[in-house]
């Protein structure tokens, strides 16, 4: 978890105007992590104007995010890549569109190409996922993936004090 906290505070201090995407279904168990944590991060007052809280579409956001004018942008969201469920993973956005591994990846791969055309330039973009256990529908959030979440609402929180 250190190493995951350096790297995402080393980002942020590269990118000094960066925000945090949040994707998720709430009634498809684990999907829901994302949205989760995005609303924890929206209460503290360093992210309070840098969270968009998405759930399945984020291309509905795409006009905020460029009045943002973000120089990175950390997407949040669950992951199926046959991991041990409550992994978390943070990948550039190659390894994105490579892997095929967020449960929202028509969603982000046409959010990746409207960002191409709406930017006089490219921000960076990384993806913090969690893999989940199941995303049944009407089902909670598996306890592997709850611990996860926690995890990662410490972090930023750790991150946050450090600015």
């Amino acid at each position: 978890m250190k190493k995951l906290i350096c790297e995402i505070s080393n980002l942020f201090r590269q990118y000094s105007r960066h925000i945090i995407l949040t994707l998720g279904n709430e009634f498809r168990g684990d999907d829901i992590l994302a949205i989760e944590i995005g609303k924890y991060l929206s209460d503290m007052k360093y992210y309070k104007n840098k969270v968009i809280n998405a759930y399945n579409v984020p291309i509905n956001f795409l006009g905020k995010i460029v009045n943002k004018k973000p120089e990175l942008i950390i997407i949040i969201d669950a992951i199926d890549l046959k991991l041990k469920p409550g992994k978390i993973v943070l990948i550039d956005q190659i390894a994105i569109l490579e892997k095929k591994s967020t449960t929202h990846l028509q969603s982000i791969n046409d959010f990746i190409e409207l960002i191409k055309n709406e930017f006089d330039y490219m921000p960076k973009i990384y993806f913090l996922g969690i893999q989940i256990k199941s995303n049944d529908i009407f089902n909670n959030m598996s306890n592997e993936v709850l611990k996860s979440v926690n995890k990662i609402k410490i972090l930023f929180y750790n991150i946050a004090n450090e600015f």
